[in-house]
């Protein structure tokens, strides 16, 4: 049995929809780590956060606000490293230098209709080590800095990501909850 040819645009429909989806992952990821940085500086939270499961407790509603609009994903993993390092494998402090390194590249990707991938070329020297948090290989002629191709259309790339982010929510992100007293859950 044949399949029949890839229908125009596939590929550029597939990349679009994975950026979107690995990119709001990466938001779902950082609000979890926003919500646990709370609750490690406001312990006394987490009781009233339980005790009203259909509802969220109005000081930590303000809380929440406050860290979403003071950092972006960058400070809130460097945040989070620094406060929970001794629960982090480091499996998981490699999984979140990635998933900042996606999240900068997709966020500021050059994306055209032309193309079924994205262009990603880091600015600085803390953005070129985006070419290590993504574990890229050199490639021979590249140009200076560097200019990241985005495929995520290639499924092997694709579930790299993706399974990055899974084992931080299920790993790393839940032993962090655990460990300070909150229902993951909650926060998911």
């Amino acid at each position: 049995m044949t399949c029949g040819p890839t229908p125009p645009g596939y590929w550029f429909d597939t990349n679009v929809e994975r950026a979107g989806e690995l990119f709001l992952k990466a938001l779902w990821i950082q609000g979890q780590m926003a919500d646990l940085l709370i609750f490690s500086e406001r312990p006394d939270l987490i009781a009233p956060f339980h005790a009203t499961p259909t509802e969220l407790p109005g000081q930590f509603i303000q809380l929440r606000f406050e860290k979403w609009e003071k950092l972006n994903f960058g400070p809130t993993k460097d945040a989070f490293i620094a406060t929970f390092g001794a629960l982090l494998a480091d499996a998981d402090s490699d999984d979140l230098e990635y998933l900042s390194a996606l999240r900068n590249a997709i966020g500021h990707a050059h994306v055209s209709m032309g193309r079924d991938y994205f262009l990603y070329r880091p600015r600085t020297n803390r953005e070129a080590a985006a070419i290590e948090g993504l574990a890229l290989p050199p490639r021979e002629g590249a140009m200076e800095p560097s200019v990241i191709k985005l495929a995520f259309y290639d499924d092997e790339f694709y579930m790299d990501c993706f399974n990055r982010i899974k084992r931080l929510d299920e790993g790393c992100l839940r032993r962090v909850a655990t460990a300070i007293g909150v229902q993951q859950s909650r926060i998911r």
